[in-house]
């Protein structure tokens, strides 16, 4: 190939000199001489004129695009024309690979996308700054993510486009809550294809909450696609009854006041047991009394609080079924257990009492053995449920 001065190079206009630097690289390759100013502008105008045609019939019928390309193709058929004529084959290639099954925009958004294509080549022609591309989202397959589905069901997102090679790694997508935050999830995206990227919800993919609305495709700070994120339809806040089986209880009521010995002379003894509801647990407390009936009145008393059930998370202790009350007094004439069995549905079933021993007692040997019945509590749904 023949040489040329930088001189000659500079003297050109804009246009040349671009034109010399496509020129140049298909010339070395062919070992040709660069061509006159002449011939460059015959060559711009004859390929100007075969992509303008081809731009006014998209223009006319944006589905025909193929056609029209094919068409152009088939006209560049000088040999300074093979680098345009690769680049509208490329163009027709991309374009057929996207009209596939797999992608879900139509023929009139290709049309218009290839028209912008071959404008651009022109634009580079003609030493004009070509217009920005920017990256075309058609349809995101679903356009919701049901996460009442088994995740089997729904395990990936496809975004089908147009161009995401040129833009390879500026996407991101964020999962955004109720509330408007926005957790980056773009770590699980991949781009397969020029018009193909797929987001990852399987196992190691994102992963939902109860507070997911939606995911947001992003490009340069701008949302380019949103998919609605839809929460299981939640069933009814179901009621039941719980029967809870409590364990006996021993309770020894401390000494309070005299010697420890009651030495026959009672004691006089007074016990009541009691359920409530207190930061959602069912809270029992058992109160015991045991007192000499003459001086120096040795007497042992006290309170016991016991945490007699919780329900699991997600419920809530509406009330309780069963009786929550229960009191009785008697004086202990012997040094014997007493024991008194409770009918009916009250919160005991059986009681037994030392009062009196043949040693000191009070705050050591006096003390009660309570038999609960079952607890029968009403709870209620709170989670996973909504109310009527």
């Amino acid at each position: 190939m023949q040489g040329f001065k930088k001189s000659h190079f500079r003297k050109h206009s804009r246009k040349h000199r671009h034109l010399y630097l496509i020129m140049s690289t298909v010339l070395v390759m062919s070992a040709c001489s660069l061509p006159s100013d002449a011939t460059i502008d015959g060559w711009v105008n004859r390929t100007v004129t075969v992509l303008e045609q081809a731009t006014r019939s998209i223009d006319q019928a944006s589905q025909d695009w193929q056609t029209a390309l094919q068409e152009a193709q088939s006209k560049l058929t000088e040999d300074l024309q093979s680098t345009i004529r690769t680049e509208v084959n490329d163009l027709v290639q991309r374009g057929i690979a996207a009209t596939g099954v797999e992608l879900r925009c139509n023929a009139d958004f290709l049309g218009i996308r290839m028209r912008q294509a071959v404008q651009r080549i022109i634009d580079r022609l003609l030493g004009r700054t070509p217009q920005a591309f920017e990256p075309y989202v058609c349809q995101p397959i679903p356009t919701a993510i049901d996460l009442g589905l088994d995740i089997s069901r729904r395990n990936k997102i496809e975004f089908y486009g147009f161009d995401f090679d040129i833009f390879s790694g500026q996407f991101k997508v964020f999962l955004e809550d109720s509330a408007g935050n926005r957790q980056d999830v773009s770590s699980h995206l991949d781009q397969p294809t020029h018009y193909l990227m797929t987001l990852n919800l399987a196992q190691n993919g994102v992963q939902f909450s109860s507070s997911s609305k939606r995911l947001v495709l992003n490009w340069n700070n701008r949302d380019l696609q949103t998919v609605a994120v839809l929460q299981p339809s939640l069933p009814l806040c179901e009621t039941k009854i719980v029967n809870q089986t409590l364990s006996t209880q021993t309770y020894i009521p401390p000494h309070t006041r005299g010697d420890r010995e009651f030495d026959g002379h009672g004691p006089n003894v007074s016990f009541r047991v009691s359920f409530s509801i207190l930061s959602n647990q069912v809270r029992g407390s058992i109160y015991m009394k045991a007192e000499e009936t003459r001086s120096d009145w040795t007497t042992a008393e006290g309170t016991k609080e016991l945490n007699l059930y919780s329900p699991d998370p997600g419920w809530t202790i509406q009330r309780i079924v069963s009786d929550t009350f229960y009191s009785m007094s008697y004086t202990d004439d012997d040094h014997s257990e007493d024991v008194f069995n409770v009918a009916g549905d009250e919160p005991v079933w059986k009681l037994i009492f030392v009062g009196d021993t043949d040693g000191s007692e009070a705050g050591t040997d006096t003390k009660v053995d309570v038999f609960f019945n079952r607890l029968r509590v009403e709870i209620k749904q709170t989670s996973n449920c909504r109310d009527p």
